[in-house]
């Protein structure tokens, strides 16, 4: 992937990931421990980085 393609990319990854964030905050917080929080957050961060890497 050419870098302005990469970073363009990362760019509208960023978007996502902040508006995945927002809207099913308030539905999810009742149904979910800690737990599963830290566990969903560590998968997410793993995507990102390789998201990164492969830029």
């Amino acid at each position: 992937m050419a870098p302005t393609k990469a970073r363009a990319f990362a760019d509208r990854f960023d978007a996502a990931d902040a508006t995945r964030r927002e809207a099913p905050a308030d539905g999810f917080d009742d149904r979910l421990d800690e737990a599963d929080i830290q566990a969903l957050n560590a998968i997410w961060a793993e995507l990102k980085r390789k998201a990164s890497d492969a830029a």
